[in-house]
């Protein structure tokens, strides 16, 4: 967190990770978005993180991009709906979804984060 506490870097922090999407190949999509996730976690200083894809039928969502530090465990499912349901219950109807602990980020970087808003 500390690393994005300032407005400024927090801003050029989303627009470099942003545009580095516009100019990746096609083919080379999955490989940025894993290198993206892996920047947000260490700039956030996030132990762990994943991103995930809703389902063809939009019922589940399902991990693709996992990133976790060293002696962090990672959660082994693949499958949302089967390890909380309530989350991906709400994620998949277009319901926010914040943790006690997003919260607490949020609190603590609150200029940087109204910034970005």
């Amino acid at each position: 967190m500390a690393k994005l506490q300032n407005p400024l870097k927090f801003q050029s922090f989303w627009a470099e990770l942003s545009a580095g999407f516009l100019k990746v190949p096609f083919d080379n999509v999955d490989q940025q978005l894993q290198v993206g996730l892996v920047h947000i976690a260490e700039n956030m200083d996030i132990d762990y993180a994943r991103l995930g894809v809703a389902a063809e039928d939009n019922k589940d969502i399902y991990a693709s991009f996992t990133y976790a530090t060293a002696g962090t465990k990672p959660w082994e499912g693949s499958s949302l709906l089967a390890a909380g349901p309530y989350l991906a219950t709400r994620l998949l109807s277009g319901q926010p979804v914040i943790s006690m602990s997003c919260l607490t980020w949020l609190q603590l970087n609150k200029p940087a984060w109204n910034a970005w808003i």
